[in-house]
């Protein structure tokens, strides 16, 4: 026996590239998420990513975008439930593009 097989570490690098993008498709995602918040004037008080299927209005986001249901703070004290979706469907969160469905 001469080791383990390369098939091993091509598995191995495999996940280990999958792991790596997935934490950077997720931080990507929060970045644009609190860049958002700050741009509209309010407080986050609560995110969560929303993985498929339980994507709200966004059923039909792509794996590349980042959906998240979020409560955010006016600063007039108003408290307000959305769903926001970072990025486009083939380019995912590399680009800045934020949608907004807003609770009624």
């Amino acid at each position: 026996m001469n080791g383990l097989p390369c098939e091993f570490f091509a598995v191995l690098a495999g996940i280990a590239l999958v792991s790596i993008l997935a934490c950077i498709h997720l931080q990507s995602g929060q970045n644009m998420l609190e860049a958002w918040a700050e741009k509209q004037g309010c407080q986050l008080l609560e995110a969560e990513y929303a993985a498929f299927p339980l994507r709200g209005p966004y059923i039909w986001a792509s794996r590349n975008q980042a959906v998240y249901r979020i409560k955010v703070q006016f600063s007039g004290g108003s408290m307000r439930w959305c769903w926001l979706c970072c990025g486009t469907p083939f380019f995912g969160v590399a680009v800045n593009v934020i949608d907004v469905k807003w609770d009624s």
